[in-house]
């Protein structure tokens, strides 16, 4: 008996070490191939209902079809409007928003048909404090296939193998509190039973299984980022 709470307890170890190391480490978390660049404020209007922004975008592959956009802040929401640099028929652009700290709250891929030198309005996150447009397509040109870096395949696996860990030291822990709770005098019996195997082994393949749907899951992402995915699609 001592032994099956021997293990147990390495079960739990097991399970806070896997979670605390998925906490730390961020697995899952997508990277960027653009980090924030600080575009020009070229002036500020005030209404009666709204403070609009109007930048100048330093990017150099950025400018050459975007000059200019504005931020316009509302009590109700936020939006941007881009001003085109040149005549072409199809744009997809891509826009990282920022909070105020600039870190990336949410990126928009957004497609248009370009008929007038400016876009149509763009929504924005409320959290939104500044924006970069990245350029993906124009007319049958390619500028960048993604923002979205894919998660490497051994960041997949080590995660997925954590999941796994995590989830059978935790069963495995929960298996034996059962048994001590409710065995009673019985517990050394129940320990040497085929119902105590049975359970360790479907702890074990339920934990297989939630590793297995964890790779899968890391793997979709990889395919989706890798065709032009982002956090958020808003087609405007």
């Amino acid at each position: 008996m001592m032994l099956w709470r021997l293990f147990s307890v390495i079960g739990l170890v097991l399970f806070l070490v896997s979670t605390i190391l998925i906490l730390v480490f961020k697995f899952v978390k997508a990277g960027y191939y653009h980090t924030y660049v600080e575009d020009e404020l070229l002036k500020t209007t005030k209404s009666a209902n709204s403070v609009n922004y109007l930048y100048l975008t330093n990017s150099t592959t950025t400018y050459q079809y975007v000059k200019r956009y504005v931020i316009a802040k509302t009590q109700g929401e936020k939006f941007c409007i881009l001003n085109y640099a040149g005549d072409y028929n199809k744009i997809i652009f891509f826009i990282m928003q920022y909070n105020k700290k600039h870190k990336l709250i949410c990126v928009t891929k957004c497609t248009e048909i370009k008929n007038s030198d400016a876009s149509k309005v763009i929504p924005l996150k409320n959290r939104t404090d500044r924006i970069n447009v990245v350029i993906s397509k124009v007319d049958k040109t390619i500028i960048n296939y993604s923002v979205t870096k894919p998660i490497s395949n051994k960041r997949i696996l080590f995660y997925s193998f954590l999941r796994f860990l995590g989830s059978f030291g935790l069963l495995f822990a929960v298996r034996q509190l059962i048994i001590e709770l409710f065995g009673e005098s019985y517990i050394n019996s129940l320990l040497q039973s085929g119902l105590n195997i049975a359970a360790v082994i479907i702890s074990l393949v339920f934990s297989l299984g939630i590793g297995y749907v964890s790779y899968a899951l890391l793997k979709n992402k990889n395919k989706v980022a890798h065709q032009g995915g982002a956090i958020e699609y808003e087609f405007i």
